[in-house]
């Protein structure tokens, strides 16, 4: 397991945890068929509140190579993603591998990524960046949307 010392996420509009409208309306998204899902939501809602997580307000291109600068020198990066590479385009794919190719060759960076494989199944795969290019994708388990459940 990687030793993971910092969780930091970055979004391009993160709602505020303390707006209670914003709150009521991610919670209304929630089919009505997933009541479980809204007493996880209440419960991810009251951790986050009492321990509010980092997240850094801008894209994956400029917030990453800052986000690395701060870390440790020597320690290993692990990037986590989950349903994200959708959102990006080509170009910014392109440079997000390429940031991480640029950082392992100071350090080992790890992308663990939740994502769609090619027949819409979720993969959770292991991308291994070493000496200033990526190396070798593995796929570890068959997900359920999100991460819920892994086989």
């Amino acid at each position: 397991m990687p030793d993971v010392t910092r969780n930091i996420g970055i979004a391009s509009s993160p709602v505020d945890l303390n707006d209670n409208d914003a709150m009521a309306w991610l919670k209304a998204l929630i089919w009505p068929e997933f009541g479980e899902h809204r007493t996880l939501f209440d419960a991810a809602l009251q951790l986050a509140r009492s321990s509010p997580p980092d997240i850094r307000v801008g894209d994956a291109l400029t917030q990453v190579p800052a986000i690395i600068d701060e870390l440790p020198d020597g320690r290993p990066v692990n990037i986590f993603h989950n349903q994200v590479s959708d959102q990006f385009s080509k170009e910014v794919a392109a440079g997000v591998d390429k940031i991480l190719a640029q950082v392992s060759r100071d350090r080992a960076v790890n992308r663990i990524a939740i994502e769609d494989g090619i027949s819409g199944e979720n993969i959770l795969t292991l991308t291994e960046y070493r000496n200033g290019s990526q190396q070798k994708t593995i796929e570890i388990a068959d997900c359920a949307n999100r991460g819920r459940s892994m086989t």
